[in-house]
């Protein structure tokens, strides 16, 4: 105990150092919400102090010569920069300190109102203003009272940072412009530091470029630092720098920004100019040479010879000169050869790219068969290059004259033959494919045994452990096929003769090829691909934190003997701060793998990317590293390898981690923003109509919401749709706003003193009831758009009235139970619904009858009165039930229920024999005991035709000792008879059902579905048997 009493004194201690003001988190998710601020924007407001705590504690080194009271805290969420002043407006009852703290709560500035404005330019992001109570003099206790504060926000000067850049203009491909300036008339923003009391000063400039240009960028102050960026911290590297005023670039279209910066005490004057010119061809990747060679056959040939001199810099350091950038495009896999031979540069450097820049093959030097005389002049054999647009990238020691020669020959299609198999992956997954064989060749006659002499498609595949595989042409539309699976060295392992299927079990590790061609004919084949691995044991990871789930799916006393087909295991492991990380389903695949979900945490430990679930190699519960998972869900070819397979949740960065965006699963929402957004904002500057409900239960208009009263929520949708939603402080929802463009639809929620809904008025009825009055119940806008709803004395709803259509009555017992209920043409009729409960409140029997009760505004002419029905075993127009606490005038029971027992047999219409009883029939579940309490034992529903009763419809429920339906039975409409029959399997899922129908003079028709699940039980197969 005195441990634990001194590491909570130790915590108290340290808790301010280590942690900062902790106690003051709380304001902050309570401040007052000035709104999102993208633009001019005043706040006023007098406020007591003595309403608020003082819980802002200020360290008294800072300010040593001031005492603090109480403060009010403000939030303030700004989507640009902005100048932003806080000030006292008039004498205050007392002295007012400001801070401003960002979104952690760590301060940014502050200041005693009494001497100036406090006066700061921010940047984008979410802050709080802290307007304290103040003394002059130390250790004093503050008087509390009133403040008069004002807020304003304002636009900043053009060049003050990345969001009031100076342009300079849109440019073609050549230009020249410059623009002279003192930089230290502008506040420092970014570099080193946004410190507004320091002595630095920055600028921004902004300029658009049309096409792609070659830029120099010079800056005539010694004095001023420069870089070029695409936003605050994206800065573009040059492709040359002769000294840190002087640089080039190479530029694709788009909008650049100059951010220049100077310590300076006096005046520091800059001139910054642009020159730009058009790209030279070939000195970049997005201005290449493309490559236009000649084919001779399945022959290809280029050559070409530049001088790098007329360039300027390197971009790459394998050699000192410049490169020449090339591109080429092959629509068939090709082998080549690629050289510098004979170039007047003696040391030259070859790469090839692939068309997303990634480095595929590289030569400096080459020496022997095939290569240049001069071993240093590069050399590249690509045995094999896939269809695709490729950058061939030359470099030399020195800039002059290189030599590029490329010499090629087709190799067919891919799959043409083994060497450009198709590629099925690893396994094991699921692989499927389609081929026109017609496009491809003849390679395996004469040199594969067993295959046929059609043209025919290679597939690859690798299998990392032995598996069973079942290989099949299901799908083609060939209808005679031939399948082969051949070794590593090609040699044929089995073929499908006839069958179109190959099925191994237990087939070893290793590299395959599959061979899919015509029997008689080409055409399209479907190349189908299935590995099913044992299923090993289950192992977890012991080093990592995990619960294992168990779950029968048969009956056992003793869960942990189960076979591994008789139960399922679902381990769900941690990481070391207890969050819920990888998720394991043993077996859960179709083929036996294991099925892994992975959960992302941010930095601050906030759940963000949720994987989709994929099937993973392993089958014995292990862990599998997160790194692993991604990298398998983005090559799950059952997701079509989609970059992005995970959901996202983006937070807003605040002590209270409020979701901001919510992406779905898809390369298509996460790169083009498809997201839903939500922005917590306030009624500052959007009107919301004060409704509410008179004595007299009017609907009135009395204005507008003052500013901050109300809490707000912006939620745009994937589409871009936005919609409003409008609370008051106890969280009720008043308004709903959907925009279409720049229209408001409004849907407002009115409640009364007792928080009941009296009025839903939607955007036709909104609209016309603006003006500031009284309205009754009957003004026709109300009659025909809005939802009314009335009360009785214990708050239940008596009166439901729907836009356009008469006011349904309900009139409840003094259980709270809805008894009887009239529409507008049951009033024409007199008539009333009823609905009769049990003594256990289940309905029981429901009807019309012409009842005249005392309905009215005020009165409940049951409310003294508990309404059930009793059963009381006997023939009676109520079905065998007996009412207490009411009696029905001329009753037609349209829908009759019985629990518990089977007394309601042999009466009442419905037969004790054959057609109801129970009948145990093999196959199928097995009745447990004589009655059933609880459950639903028979239904009775009443037949009309054209309003005329004409009948009832009955049924006879029978369950098992797990209180599920294994058989009903009773009539048709047919006057014949229906019965049907259940089995279950453990888990409940149907897996029989048998459906007999019978009607007079007619043969009896009998269904039976049949189902089979998995060991997930999920469903694999609907038989249906007629």
């Amino acid at each position: 105990m005195i441990r634990k009493l001194f590491l909570l004194m130790l915590f108290a201690t340290c808790s301010y150092s280590l942690f900062g003001q902790s106690s003051f988190y709380h304001r902050m998710e309570t401040a007052i919400d000035l709104g999102v601020c993208d633009s001019t924007y005043y706040y006023e407001g007098t406020l007591n102090t003595g309403d608020y705590s003082n819980d802002y504690v200020l360290p008294s080194y800072k300010e040593p010569d001031f005492s603090f009271g109480n403060e009010i805290f403000f939030k303030l969420t700004l989507t640009r920069s902005m100048d932003v002043g806080i000030g006292i407006n008039g004498p205050s009852e007392v002295g007012t300190f400001a801070h401003i703290l960002d979104v952690t709560g760590k301060e940014v500035d502050r200041l005693n109102l009494g001497y100036a404005d406090l006066c700061i330019s921010l940047l984008p992001g979410t802050y709080y203003i802290v307007a304290e109570s103040m003394d002059y003099g130390a250790g004093k206790v503050v008087e509390e009272g009133l403040i008069y504060l004002y807020i304003y926000i304002d636009e900043r000067e053009v060049g003050e940072d990345f969001y009031y850049p100076m342009d300079l203009g849109t440019f073609g491909s050549e230009f020249t412009v410059s623009h002279t300036d003192n930089i230290t008339l502008y506040v420092s923003d970014y570099e080193p530091g946004a410190d507004n009391h320091d002595d630095y000063h920055d600028m921004v400039y902004c300029f658009t470029l049309q096409s792609p240009v070659r830029l120099k960028l010079e800056n005539s102050s010694e004095y001023c630092h420069t870089l070029l960026k695409r936003w605050e911290d994206d800065v573009v590297e040059p492709i040359y720098a002769a000294s840190e005023n002087l640089m080039y670039y190479d530029l694709e279209p788009g909008i650049y920004y100059i951010h220049t910066w100077a310590l300076g005490w006096g005046y520091t004057w800059q001139t910054v100019s642009l020159t730009g010119t058009p790209i030279p061809a070939g000195s970049s990747f997005s201005s290449p040479i493309d490559i236009v060679g000649e084919y001779y056959g399945t022959a290809f040939y280029y050559d070409h010879t530049f001088d790098t001199s007329v360039f300027v810099g390197s971009k790459m350091s394998f050699k000192a000169g410049s490169e020449v950038y090339y591109r080429v495009t092959f629509t068939q896999p090709i082998s080549l050869d690629v050289c510098n031979c004979d170039s007047e540069v003696n040391d030259t450097y070859l790469m090839v790219y692939s068309l997303n820049q990634e480095l595929l093959y590289v030569n400096d030097v080459a020496w022997g068969r095939g290569a240049c005389d001069n071993g240093e002049h590069a050399y590249l054999q690509i045995p094999y290059l896939s269809p695709g647009t490729y950058y061939i990238v030359v470099d030399g020691s020195t800039n002059g004259k290189i030599n590029l020669f490329i010499n090629g020959v087709l190799s067919g299609p891919v799959g043409d033959d083994p060497d450009t198999a198709i590629d099925a992956g690893t396994y094991g997954l699921l692989f499927t494919d389609t081929r026109d064989t017609s496009l491809y060749g003849d390679r395996t006659s004469g040199f594969i045994s067993g295959c046929t002499p059609f043209n025919d498609v290679f597939y690859k595949f690798t299998l990392t452990s032995p598996m069973d595989l079942r290989v099949s042409h299901c799908g083609s539309v060939l209808s005679e096929t031939h399948l082969g699976l051949l070794d590593s060295t090609r040699s044929m392992l089995y073929s499908s003769a006839d069958s179109c299927e190959i099925k191994v079990d237990s087939l070893p590790a290793g590299t395959y090829y599959i061979v899919s061609e015509g029997n008689s004919a080409n055409g399209f084949i479907t190349t189908n691909l299935e590995t099913l691995v044992s299923q090993d044991s289950l192992s977890p990871t012991s080093t990592q934190p995990y619960v294992l789930s168990y779950v029968p799916t048969v009956a056992t006393d003793d869960v942990l003997s189960l076979a591994d087909d008789e139960v399922r295991h679902e381990i769900q492991y941690y990481d070391h701060f207890g969050n819920p990380t990888v998720k394991v389903q043993h077996g859960f695949s179709p083929l036996g793998h294991d099925l892994i979900t992975l959960q992302d945490y941010d930095a601050l430990n906030r759940g963000s990317k949720l994987w989709l679930p994929v099937a993973y190699g392993s089958s014995d519960g292990s862990y599998v590293n997160p790194g692993k998972l991604s990298q398998t869900a983005r090559s799950f070819c059952l997701y079509g390898m989609d970059s992005h397979p995970y959901s996202l949740t983006v937070y807003d960065g605040s002590a209270l981690n409020e979701v901001v965006e919510e992406y779905g699963p898809g390369k298509s929402w996460h790169t083009t923003g498809h997201s839903v957004k939500n922005d917590r904002m306030t009624n500052v500057l959007a009107s919301v109509r004060l409704y509410g409900v008179d004595e007299n239960f009017s609907l009135t208009m009395s204005g507008l919401y003052s500013p901050c009263m109300l809490d707000a929520v912006r939620t745009t949708d994937e589409d871009g749709n936005v919609t409003y939603e409008f609370k008051d402080k106890i969280g009720r929802t008043l308004l709903t706003r959907q925009m279409n463009g720049d229209e408001a639809h409004d849907t407002y929620t009115v409640y009364d003193n007792y928080g009941n809904v009296r009025f839903v008025l939607p955007p036709l009825a909104a609209d016309s009831l603006t003006a500031i009055q009284s309205y009754a119940e009957s003004h026709p806008v109300l009659q025909k758009y809005a939802y009314i709803y009335h009360y009785d004395k214990y708050n239940r709803c008596i009166y439901k009235k729907l836009p356009g259509c008469d006011p349904v009555y309900t009139i409840y017992d003094a259980a709270d139970r809805p008894v009887f209920t009239q529409d507008g043409e049951q009033r024409k009729r007199n008539e009333w619904s009823f609905s009769i409960p049990d003594g256990f409140g289940r309905v029981v029997l429901s009807g019309i009858c012409k009842n005249q009760p005392a309905y009215g505004a005020e009165s409940t002419p049951l409310d003294t009165v508990v309404v059930k029905a009793v059963w009381a075993n006997e023939e009676n127009p109520l079905k065998g039930y007996r009412l207490e606490g009411i009696t029905l005038s001329s009753p037609t029971v349209l829908l009759v229920s019985y629990y518990d027992s089977y007394d309601f047999l042999g009466k009442n219409g419905i037969p004790d024999d054959a057609t109801t009883t129970y009948c145990e029939t093999a196959g199928y579940g097995k009745r447990y005991g004589d009655d059933c309490k609880g459950q639903q034992t028979g239904i009775l529903t009443a037949l009309f035709t054209d309003r005329e009763y004409t009948g009832f419809i009955y049924s006879a429920l029978y369950y098992d000792d797990r209180y599920r339906v294994v058989q009903r039975k009773g009539n048709n409409g047919q006057n014949g008879t229906e019965s049907v029959y259940t089995a279950y399997n453990f888990e409940g899922s149907p897996t029989k059902e048998k459906h007999v129908h019978s009607a007079p003079g007619q043969a009896p028709v009998t269904e039976v579905h049949t189902y089979t699940y998995d060991l997930a039980n999920r469903l694999l197969k609907s038989v249906y048997q007629l």
